[in-house]
């Protein structure tokens, strides 16, 4: 168990943050806002590696697709993706590449990018940082973020830190608080 510092409360181990304040619980994770990147070294042909005049000191590798060769293709999220309510609200998820699902909390300054708080988040047992969706290779992902009552996709409970695709038509189920995953038309 890993007791917080802030409320001592006792949270599960390996949790990143206290469930009952929402306090940082690894000093490392306030300094380093991404994780660690692939080491591609290997990847560089020995030949390139060491100074000269005539290279570069730096080789950029770009492994994203082309669409006529001459641009990168743009993977960018919908900005018609909803998700309903119980109650028929269609909450918009923003067009960003990672969305977090959650309830707010002032007290611990928690703030996801889709506040559950409005469909009585807390009784229905979702957490502050619940899961997050990630636009990742032109689809949306859902991944369970330990959250204290489990995400489901169509009734499948999801292992933490596991990204798994979900589509038009699924049920996804915080806690106890259902949501529908929608295309809708832009309107804007």
């Amino acid at each position: 168990m890993s007791r917080c510092t802030q409320c001592q409360f006792e949270n599960i181990e390996g949790a990143l943050f206290c469930d009952q304040c929402g306090s940082s619980l690894d000093d490392e994770a306030l300094f380093s806002g991404m994780r660690a990147r692939h080491n591609t070294a290997a990847l560089v042909d020995p030949g390139l590696i060491g100074r000269s005049k005539n290279r570069p000191d730096t080789v950029i590798l770009d492994d994203r697709v082309d669409g006529d060769g001459s641009e990168p293709a743009a993977d960018v999220p919908p900005d018609t993706f909803f998700l309903v309510t119980p109650a028929g609200r269609r909450i918009p998820v923003p067009s960003q590449e990672q969305v977090i699902l959650g309830r707010a909390d002032s007290r611990s300054g928690v703030r996801p990018d889709i506040d559950l708080s409005l469909e009585a988040a807390q009784q229905a047992g979702v957490s502050r940082r619940h899961c997050r969706l990630i636009w990742r290779t032109g689809q949306w992902l859902v991944e369970d973020l330990m959250s204290t009552n489990y995400t489901l996709v169509n009734g499948a409970r999801l292992p933490s830190h596991s990204p798994t695709p979900i589509s038009v038509g699924d049920e996804l189920r915080l806690g106890k608080l259902i949501l529908l995953v929608e295309q809708g038309i832009h309107v804007g």
